[in-house]
């Protein structure tokens, strides 16, 4: 019996109210909210560049800078190209927006709470990899799960942005296995989204997906184990051998 479930987070657990938005909100909030935050370093650096080049420069560095970089090492691109020497201190201080946004949209989806505190009661161990966007930290993410009191139930949290890897990477499934007591034999992938399935069938394990606002699987994607309407109904599908 496959006892080690491990979920995504981002629209599988949380809804993070971003979807076709990303881009925009990183434009006309993020950005402008770090050039705001880098403001208060003025004074150590020599060459401080106008708004309109940091915002072309960092967006292109951080909405286009290509994965699997993570999110810091983008920010230290922008700033090399803008030619301003960084410090950790600064570079938390260009995170802090990104962290804001982040957190103040997400919401949890209904039942999700319900559904993990019945898994663990059941004796089964829960495990997680997520995609974050932009690379961004795990830190972020966890974060988050915390808000919602969620992180408690998972045993083996991890990010993309902490390691430069990305779904569907097998790679990831990997690396949540090697950090618990498990074999691949003991774990299943839960998620909402045609990456989330790709990954599980690339690292040979049964997927699970929650389909959400009626999503239709392209062609290319390959057939997940189960289709679930909800995450509650995942009790129905246990145990899975």
């Amino acid at each position: 019996m496959r006892k080690f479930l491990v979920f995504d987070l981002g629209e599988t657990l949380i809804d993070f109210n971003m979807t076709g938005v990303w881009r925009e909100q990183m434009r006309l909030e993020v950005i402008p909210k770090m050039f705001t935050n880098l403001k208060s370093f003025h004074s150590t650096i020599t060459n401080f560049p106008q708004y309109s080049t940091f915002l072309d420069t960092a967006y292109a560095s951080i909405a286009r800078g290509g994965y699997p970089v993570s999110m810091i090492n983008r920010i230290k691109n922008a700033l090399t190209t803008l030619k301003i020497p960084f410090s950790q201190k600064i570079i938390n201080s260009l995170l802090q927006p990104f962290d804001q946004v982040f957190a103040t949209k997400a919401k949890i989806y209904p039942q999700v709470k319900s559904t993990l505190e019945e898994l663990k009661n059941l004796g089964y161990i829960l495990g997680l990899w997520s995609n974050t966007p932009w690379q961004s930290p795990g830190y972020m993410s966890e974060r988050v799960m915390n808000r919602f009191n969620i992180r408690e139930y998972f045993s083996a949290v991890h990010f993309s942005g902490d390691y430069e890897i990305r779904k569907p990477n097998a790679k990831a499934l990997e690396i949540v296995q090697k950090s618990s007591q498990f074999k691949k034999d003991d774990m299943i992938y839960i998620g909402n989204a045609e990456v989330d399935i790709q990954t599980g069938c690339n690292f040979g394990i049964p997927t699970v997906w929650i389909k959400r606002n009626g999503d239709i699987l392209s062609e290319k994607c390959p057939r997940p184990t189960y289709e679930l309407n909800s995450i509650s109904e995942i009790g129905s599908i246990l145990p899975i051998q």
